[in-house]
């Protein structure tokens, strides 16, 4: 590219965008993630009308040849812009003159069609996997702060259901784009042709586009309930799912299921409105057609005394700009019928960005020492702290635990050890530095998580663990090996029908609590972490369970650090340090003996075993 290139792209690509953005927005939206490519395809459409109109303008010549004489068509029209095109291209006025030149126009038109379509349909497919990349990425990215308060609900409907309506609606709009353009190549060639033809276009295109005004309003409406009924629809799904087993056990799925039953009904009756007018515009556009059409010739020669082979070439012309109308109608249509889609998607991709995690990246991170908490306050909202006046200092390879009441401040303050929450106030320190000058990311990476509810995927027990990562090499085979044996997986590994290759379910079905505990922390023990979080991750097990599991624990403690969140006695007695905390604030720490024997809310809890 040109210097002067480059100098004008910089010049008129800013200028573009705001006169997009103001008067386009929709446009616009796909321009931003499209580029030049939308220009690219309203210039196909230009090509394809300009040698179609051409090739629909030949039969003027071609009957008149098939005539033997110059009678079918008056010398006005014989003087229009294809005779000349002819002339000046040295074809003379012969049958087969005109039919190879037809032929060959057809051939340019079917190719330039070809383009045409296959184009489009390339940028429908990049812009399906840019906005899917996008949301991908961009919900990777955001604060966990923005994660926990967010409609899960409306996050699902929008990444899947609301994707693909915006999809359509991006092929809708491209189409009627094209006609339009092949309207505009149409009008000018018609006027060329018969300049009194072109006002008739104009004139009714308009008195058609206000009989349809008022159902692109109810379309474009409906299209946005639809939007906010599959967003409720889908978090109802969603918490029907994940409580699926209480629903069932309590036989109050019934009641559950009929407000799903009745979101379905709601969407149902709106889809059923959408269809029926789409179907009017559908239905009404061969009679409008046929009647337009019908109309214009009475015009002409009734009203305007044009003899029919005066309007012959109009006629064609027109009725090929009329079609395109129609198409641009209909199409306008379907496109508005998702426009609710594309506003969400809109609005979704701008909360995510507006939600991204910031890193400020001014150190490197060293190997895991020590972690202190230095007056530490979290809220959620400004007249709610959930931690308060927060000072901690944990050393590498130390065992301690978190214990409290619910509501305590517990889990919070493991949040923001791993990273998920930044503090309002104080700070987190990191070997000394604070936690707002490294790169979190490898951070999180250094920091293994276990929860009461095991994470499992559907998958083999190999990439469970692996989490997809080729094991190949003998070391890491070596290793491998080593966390099976370290997190008792290999007891029972290999007695399952397909080994490491067996294929676990949905959520680890066809294994039992305690060992799908042992995978969650077989995958931890794996990624060579420096911190281990376990928020209450032996809770819901039985006794025998849960020894079982505490020992593989306790063959870790000296080996990395250990951070328990805990509420039974058994998970925290050996800690090397103990925090006990109330309403968001540490109320003592110490080791399980000091504790039991200084502090009175501790020994109440031990002696009720609530923790």
């Amino acid at each position: 590219m040109t210097q002067a290139a480059k100098l004008f792209l910089n010049f008129t690509a800013p200028v573009l965008r705001r006169f997009l953005k103001t008067h386009f927005s929709t446009f616009f939206f796909f321009y931003e993630h499209l580029r030049f490519k939308v220009f690219l395809i309203l210039l196909t459409s230009f090509i394809t009308a300009l040698f179609d109109g051409i090739g629909i303008s030949m039969f003027v010549p071609l009957l008149n040849s098939s005539a033997n004489t110059n009678t079918m068509v008056s010398p006005a029209v014989q003087d229009n812009f294809i005779q000349k095109m002819m002339s000046e291209l040295s074809i003379n006025n012969s049958l087969n003159s005109i039919l190879l030149f037809m032929l060959l126009i057809f051939i340019i038109k079917g190719i330039t069609r070809f383009i045409e379509v296959y184009y489009r349909t390339l940028c429908r497919v990049f812009f399906m996997k840019r906005i899917r990349n996008l949301m991908v990425n961009g919900f990777e990215r955001v604060q966990y702060a923005y994660f926990i308060q967010a409609d899960m609900g409306k996050v699902q409907n929008t990444m899947t259901v609301e994707v693909n309506r915006a999809i359509v609606s991006f092929e809708n709009y491209f189409k009627a784009a094209q006609a339009f353009v092949m309207i505009l190549v149409y009008i000018v060639l018609a006027f060329l042709a018969n300049a009194q033809f072109s006002i008739l276009i104009l004139c009714i295109g308009l008195l058609s586009n206000l009989l349809y005004k008022q159902l692109y309003k109810k379309t474009k409406s409906l299209s946005k309930d639809i939007s906010v009924q599959g967003h409720k629809f889908q978090g109802f799904l969603s918490q029907f799912i994940h409580h699926y087993k209480y629903l069932k056990a309590t036989n109050s799925s019934l009641f559950f299921v009929a407000k799903i039953k009745n979101k379905i009904q709601e969407i149902e009756k709106s889809q059923l409105l959408s269809g029926k007018y789409a179907a009017i515009l559908t239905g009404g556009r061969e009679t409008i057609s046929v009647s337009i059409v019908i109309l214009v010739i009475l015009l002409q020669v009734n009203v305007l005394h044009g003899s029919m082979s005066e309007i012959l070439l109009s006629l064609l012309l027109f009725y090929r700009a009329l079609s395109a109308i129609l198409v641009v109608q209909n199409n306008w249509n379907s496109y508005l019928n998702g426009i609710g889609s594309l506003h969400q998607l809109q609005s979704f991709l701008k909360e995510l960005k507006g939600n991204k995690e910031v890193l400020n990246i001014k150190s490197e991170l060293l190997p895991f020492k020590q972690l202190e908490f230095k007056h530490i306050q979290f809220e959620y909202t400004s007249n709610h702290s959930i931690l308060k006046d927060i000072s901690l200092q944990i050393n590498a390879k130390e065992t301690i635990a978190f214990v409290g009441e619910s509501g305590s401040g517990k889990t919070t303050l493991v949040n923001v050890l791993a990273g998920l929450l930044f503090a309002n106030k104080g700070e987190l320190l990191i070997n000394g530095i604070s936690i707002n000058e490294i790169d979190v990311r490898q951070w999180r990476s250094k920091i293994g998580y276990i929860t009461q509810e095991q994470v499992i995927f559907d998958d083999t027990l190999e990439n469970n663990i692996t989490l997809w990562q080729p094991v190949k090499t003998l070391e890491q085979k070596n290793h491998f090996e080593k966390v099976l044996k370290m997190s008792a997986v290999d007891s029972f590994a290999y007695k399952l029908k397909d080994g490491l290759n067996t294929q676990l379910g949905n959520n680890g079905v066809k294994l039992s609590g305690g060992q799908k505990q042992r995978v969650s922390i077989a995958r931890e023990l794996y990624k060579n972490i420096d911190l281990l979080i376990l928020d209450e991750a032996t809770a819901s097990l039985d006794s025998e369970t849960e020894n079982s599991i505490q020992e593989s624990l306790n063959n870790l403690k000296g080996e990395i650090t250990l951070v328990f969140i805990a509420h039974r006695l058994s998970t925290i007695q050996h800690a090397d340090n103990i925090v006990l905390m109330e309403k968001g604030e540490i109320r003592d720490t110490g080791t399980f003996d000091e504790l039991n024997k200084r502090n009175a809310t501790f020994q109440r809890m031990v002696s009720l075993q609530t923790f």
